[in-house]
This record gives C-alpha cells, sequence and structure tokens, in this order.
C-alpha cells in the first residue's frame, strides 16, 4: 500500500511540474509574438490614411489618379522577386477576375522582370509598372511588399486581401 501512495505522489509531484512548465513555455511563446508582431513594420500608410496626389500610366495607357479611385478598389503591389508575393498573386487574380470590385495591379521592379507578370496580370485588371518608391508607390506610403489595399474615395479603407466567402480564406482590417 505505501509503494502505491509513493507513486500516487510521484506521479502527482511530476504533473505539477509539467503544469509549471507548460505555463512558463506558454508565457515565453506570448512574449516572443508580442516583440515580433512589434517589430513588423507597416508596409503602407494606415487605414483611414488619405492618399497623396500622383498620376500613373498602365500598360494599356490609361492614366491613373487619386480621382480614380471612388469606389472601393482592391490596389496590390508586387513585386515578382518576392516570395510573398508570388503566394498571394493567385488569390488577388481570383479576387480581381470576380469583377465584384474594380482592382489595380502594381508590379514594382525592372520593366522586363515586370514585363512578365504584367502580362499575365493585365487579363484579369490594369497594370502599372513602376521602379519602388516611383508616383504611384510613394503615394501609397509603399514601404515593401507585397501590400494589398483597398481605396475608396482618396482614403485607405483596408488592408489585406478581402475574405474570399467561398473558401473562408484571405486577410482583411476592413
Amino acid at each position: 500500500m505505501s509503494v502505491l501512495v509513493v507513486w500516487t505522489a510521484c506521479i502527482g509531484i511530476l504533473c505539477l511540474l509539467n503544469l509549471l512548465l507548460t505555463y512558463g513555455l506558454i508565457r515565453k511563446v506570448r512574449a516572443m509574438q508580442s516583440r515580433h508582431s512589434a517589430e513588423r513594420p507597416e508596409v503602407s500608410f494606415p487605414v483611414g490614411a488619405e492618399v497623396q496626389e500622383f498620376s500613373a500610366v498602365t500598360t494599356a495607357n490609361d492614366v491613373l489618379d487619386r480621382a480614380s479611385f471612388t469606389s472601393p478598389t482592391l490596389i496590390a503591389f508586387l513585386s515578382p522577386d518576392c516570395e510573398p508575393c508570388q503566394a498571394i498573386l493567385p488569390e488577388f487574380v481570383a479576387q480581381a477576375s470576380t469583377r465584384e470590385r474594380p482592382a489595380v495591379a502594381v508590379v514594382l521592379g525592372s520593366p522586363d522582370r515586370a514585363g512578365q507578370w504584367a502580362e499575365s496580370l493585365e487579363e484579369v485588371c490594369p497594370v502599372v509598372i513602376e521602379t519602388p518608391g516611383a508616383a504611384m508607390s510613394a503615394a501609397f506610403g509603399i514601404k515593401g511588399t507585397p501590400a494589398v489595399l483597398t481605396v475608396e474615395n482618396g482614403r485607405i479603407v483596408g488592408t489585406g486581401l478581402p475574405v474570399d466567402a467561398r473558401s473562408g480564406t484571405g486577410l482583411t482590417t476592413e
């Protein structure tokens, strides 16, 4: 009987030790997550910010400016050399091809590299090719890619891809 009591006490102590270690691990992971999210830089002006004046020409020679975006418009700033951009490209193309809301793709990079992406994107939305920091990038405060914004009446009203109602995927802070 005393052996049973000793084993039960040992198992109880091990369970308490396991609980304390798990609690400590959870605290450490949460601290790392908060540090990581604080270090994540903003890639554009925040939601609610006013878009600065600009003028840009699409690959179809249409002129876009701040006044072009009166209804909610999805604008994606992408770079062919950016792996996360390549990952969200299919979802952006799917969103743009639904025509539920207008979309514009801004491909950042050298004309030869950006031109390959522009050809595939032109099928679903207007495309602007520009170097980083040029007219549209500066007007939206783009500091990195991918940056997907929803703009209406000269203001940024959302960031990220709208949630796809069919699959539940996508990001949004609208």
